[in-house]
């Protein structure tokens, strides 16, 4: 299942068959958005954002539609907090905001209304989904192939906002050194893991997990056990200060 919706593609949808959410990191609302979109604060806080997250009461009927600004962060990480909280049929607006305007998609201002959260969490939040920094150090051994996501400059559209071919993507991938080997189990950590872990699912890759958290400088558990190689200690040879010849070691002199 493609994880993005193009503008034109959403613009062909029944307004009763999805649940528009803007994704934010601040809790200051948008001064624009599209009509029937409900508001959602992305916490920067692992902790904050996985109890959120399993707060959320969103219609499991309809598939829920993120969008933000334009850079794709917020609602990429909203997309694996909603997946993680067992939610299945999500998707991501490509381009967000700044594309609506560049395509002239009707934008309102005013209230937006946040979307409804119980006070407790009544979702489990699945780990192997999105994971903090702390699960993600603790593991003992990687099975599965770790990326990190430290830059990133790739535009997945063309001129009229539709995502780019695999073949195409694949190429900016290498180009910003994210390489991949396919249908492995893979974690994406760094600065842009939730977007370049979307870009993998679009390119058909199912196991994926992605960390919540800032891994600057993080060094993995098996890098982190390991030894310098065993050398086996050479052979000392002692002189017979007599002679000046090296001694041998035999018995008889």
């Amino acid at each position: 299942m493609n994880p993005f919706i193009s503008l034109q593609e959403f613009s062909y949808q029944s307004q009763d068959s999805f649940v528009l959410i803007f994704c934010s990191s601040s809790s200051t609302p948008p001064a624009r958005f599209i009509p029937r979109s409900f508001f959602y604060v992305v916490d920067d806080n692992a902790a904050l954002f996985t109890k959120n997250c399993s707060c959320l009461e969103i219609d499991d009927d309809k598939t829920i539609i993120c969008y933000d600004n334009g850079d794709l962060h917020n609602a990429c990480k909203a997309y694996w907090g909603f997946k993680a909280t067992g939610h299945d049929d999500v998707k991501v607006l490509l381009g967000g905001i700044r594309s609506c305007e560049k395509h002239r998609i009707n934008l309102v201002s005013g209230e937006i209304p946040e979307i409804k959260k119980g006070e407790t969490p009544c979702l489990p939040f699945n780990e192997a989904v999105a994971m903090t920094l702390e699960q993600f150090s603790r593991k003992e051994s990687y099975a599965e192939q770790v990326i990190e996501a430290k830059r990133l400059n790739i535009e997945i559209t063309d001129t009229s906002g539709e995502i780019l071919s695999q073949t195409l993507i694949v190429k900016l991938l290498k180009e910003n050194e994210i390489e991949y080997k396919p249908n492995k189990m893979t974690i994406v950590h760094g600065k842009n893991s939730f977007y370049v872990g979307l870009i993998l699912n679009y390119l058909g890759e199912r196991m994926i997990s992605v960390v919540l958290e800032d891994t600057t400088g993080f060094v993995s558990a098996k890098k982190s056990r390991l030894v310098p190689e065993y050398k086996k200690p050479e052979k000392v040879t002692s002189i017979d200060p007599q002679s000046n010849r090296k001694c041998c070691g035999c018995s008889v002199f």
